[in-house]
């Protein structure tokens, strides 16, 4: 049984059929993040009770599957640290095909945008797009008078409906826009991802990679990607540093192409459907044969 996140675990009946159990995040970390950003105590303190109840049941389901799946490495590390001989094997996951077929080996740039493409149902990524519009987009601004941001993802116009500024767009995706997301990265010059919040593999910097759009990140926003800084993406901290390595990238047009190309190798070796289906399918292979013993 292939069970896809903790959440379905107490909806398997007991069996003698054995468990793989995907977690594409380790979830009570994502939660645990969002109470931290709380300055009133009491708050903090009663949403921290959510957060040890969270863990408590997702370590437990972990425990009851036979074999759990991360999507990266350090989220491997993590769920070992919290379980101890937990059986852990990482499988991360991909770019979309979609996105592959987007290619340019020599991008021609017409117009300056700057692009956050998201599922901001997801705090991290809501968090993420503020920090970007109001503390960095304006220092790119200043360098690149041109440039437009555009913050591009389900549930946009909801969650980020008080943002606004000079050449701010926000464009508001369905859960199924395909040809959106495909138009959104097709027409960016740079992917930048502000992330703090923890957890997964970032699709969004994998389907920038895949098209050919260099990303720009923070170092919590390129973890469960096998990618080096100044190889495959530019990794920086602070939002002056993020501000500086958009500008140096579009102003620099070998390392807009080395970046570029370094990324999309990466993504044909390791992050396509393909690569990923022969993990998988080890791991298949190795789950069912516990049912046989």
């Amino acid at each position: 049984i292939h069970a896809e996140t903790f959440y379905v675990m107490p909806h398997i009946p007991k069996t003698k059929v054995p468990i793989l159990l995907v977690e594409q995040t380790i979830e009570y970390q994502v939660y645990q993040h969002y109470v931290q950003s709380k300055s009133f105590w009491l708050l903090k303190q009663l949403l921290n009770i959510d957060v040890a109840k969270i863990r408590f049941w997702e370590t437990k389901f972990w425990q009851k599957a036979n074999k759990v799946v991360a999507v990266s490495e350090s989220d491997k590390k993590k769920m070992q640290s919290l379980v101890k001989g937990l059986d852990v094997d990482v499988v991360p996951n991909g770019a979309g095909e979609d996105l592959v077929s987007l290619w340019q080996k020599n991008k021609k740039i017409d117009k300056i945008i700057v692009l956050f493409q998201a599922n901001f149902l997801w705090l991290q990524n809501t968090e993420a797009a503020i920090d970007l519009v109001k503390n960095i987009f304006p220092l790119i601004k200043k360098k690149l008078p041109q440039a437009v941001c555009r913050i591009v993802g389900q549930e946009a116009y909801k969650k980020l409906a008080s943002i606004k500024g000079k050449s701010i767009e926000i464009i508001d995706l369905g859960n199924d826009d395909i040809e959106g997301v495909k138009k959104a990265y097709h027409q960016a010059t740079v992917f930048l991802a502000p992330l703090k919040g923890p957890g997964g593999t970032r699709l969004k910097i994998l389907g920038a990679m895949a098209a050919g759009v260099p990303v720009v990140t923070t170092p919590v926003g390129i973890e469960g990607i096998d990618a080096k800084d100044g190889v495959q993406v530019l990794v920086r901290q602070s939002e002056k540093e993020l501000a500086e390595a958009v500008v140096e990238l579009i102003k620099n047009k070998k390392l807009y192409q080395k970046i570029s190309q370094a990324a999309r190798i990466l993504i044909e070796k390791t992050y396509t459907y393909k690569a990923i289906a022969a993990v998988l399918d080890r791991i298949y292979r190795q789950v069912g044969s516990y049912g046989k013993n």
